[in-house]
Order: C-alpha cells, then structure tokens, then sequence
C-alpha cells in the first residue's frame, strides 16, 4: 500500500499551541504549517481522565460576506473543495499570514480574491471551530459596499472558483436548500445577513 510510505510530517506549525489547567500532557503527531495534531491528556470538569483526547490545531482564517455596492447583491464563490463531492457556494476567505491581524487578513483575502474594497468592513465576530476538537479558530466579516479597488494581488487557491452574483432573496433561497456546503461559510453569511436586519443588537 502506498499510503503507508507517505512520510510523517514534523514541520512547525505557526500558532501557539492550546493548553489550559485541564491539559495534563500532550503528544504532538504530527505538524504542518497549515495545522498540527496532538493527542492531549485532560482532566475533564468531573475529574476523570481522558488519555486519547484528540487535539488539531489550524491556522486562524476568515471568511467574509461580500456585498456589491453598484448591483445591490452579494458576490459568493462555487466552487469544489477536498471535503466535499460536489460544488457549493462558499463564502470569500483565506488563511492568517504570520503577523496578521483580523482585519488585515480580511482587508488582504478580499482584494486577493475578488480585486474587491470595502466601503464598510463590519467584524462579526470571534468563533472557536470545534469546541472539544479544536479546528482554529474563525473570524467572520461582513463587506459591505464593495468596489473595485485600485491595486490587485493574485490569489494563491487550489482550486477553480467560479463567481455567483445573487441578491439576498437568492442568497437566503441557497441557504435554505442547503446549498452552502461548510458550516462556517453557512455561519458567516447567515450572520451578515442577520446583522443587516438587526444592526442595533450588535456590539458598538
């Protein structure tokens, strides 16, 4: 089998890994620069021990809701994924680049993969991907009044992305026909959405 000749990678990964008072000891499997697995040792709220808790840790990323200032629609992606066995409609993202902050990443994968600026970048928030599992964690913008910007940097995706203008009656039908393929790109645009109706419950 040559699955079994694969080699075992052991290469940094670029965030700090996650301990708390409940980590007893950690085992590092195996390490990329786009994520790490580890088994954990826990001491869990009751005070058994688990000894098999896996761990992974990935890199910090973003996913943005775009809206067009001009056509008055939102700009999503369809597009094929590794996890996936069909095209989906994805949110616009990418990953953290050492030093980044949120909103510089966002700022940089909206321009990378759309030539886009916003008129308004509305931060959504902060989200852990996996709570017992880890996954990195997701921060969800909403860019609102896009337009072309006046610089361009090229997108460095794997895989062919084909864009889909859809106005938010079209936007709200594909969510309801389960035609989001990830839960986190289901999480960004469906919030985006909410905070256009519900602006005034959002934090100041």
């Amino acid at each position: 089998d040559s699955a079994n000749d694969l080699p075992i990678p052991m290469v940094d990964f670029p965030e700090p890994a996650w301990r708390t008072p409940s980590t007893l000891s950690v085992r590092t499997v195996t390490s990329t620069p786009f994520a790490r697995f580890e088994i954990h040792q826990v001491k869990t709220e009751s005070g058994e021990i688990v000894n098999d808790w896996l761990w992974t840790d990935e890199r910090s990323h973003v996913n943005i809701l775009v809206h067009l200032k001009d056509q008055d629609k939102f700009m999503l992606f369809h597009q094929k994924k590794y996890g996936l066995t069909k095209p989906y409609y994805a949110a616009i993202g990418g990953l953290f680049n050492v030093g980044d902050t949120p909103e510089g990443c966002a700022r940089r994968e909206l321009l990378e993969e759309t030539g886009l600026e916003a008129g308004e970048l509305v931060y959504l928030g902060a989200y852990r991907v996996q709570v017992n599992r880890g996954g990195g964690i997701l921060h969800a913008y909403y860019a609102k009044n896009c337009v072309k910007a006046k610089t361009s940097k090229k997108s460095d995706d794997y895989e062919s992305q084909e864009v889909k203008l859809l106005t938010k009656q079209d936007l709200i039908k594909q969510i309801l026909q389960q035609n989001i393929g990830e839960a986190q790109w289901l999480a960004t645009v469906a919030t985006g959405l909410l905070y256009d109706d519900y602006k005034s419950l959002a934090p100041k």
